[in-house]
């Protein structure tokens, strides 16, 4: 297995079997607990509810300074 093989397993293995069963807009308090801008103006944060009640939030990068994106096809 290489590095960066193990580190997809150990970082996102979790999700392997589970469901979305929702997604939503983040909330302004779920935006300023992130740090991230609450203008109308500024991309939105999304969270992907999942079938054990855990939550998936797309990031622009490991840190989390603002929302992210999915490709989606």
């Amino acid at each position: 297995m290489t590095d960066n093989e193990k580190y997809i397993e150990d970082a996102y293995g979790c999700l392997v079997g589970r469901t979305i069963i929702g997604v939503r807009e983040m909330v302004e308090s779920e935006m300023q607990m992130m740090a991230w801008s609450t203008d109308p103006n500024a991309p939105a944060g999304v969270i992907f509810v999942l079938d054990d009640q855990s939550i998936v939030v797309p990031l622009s990068d490991p840190e989390g300074n603002d929302p992210g994106f999915l490709m989606v096809q």
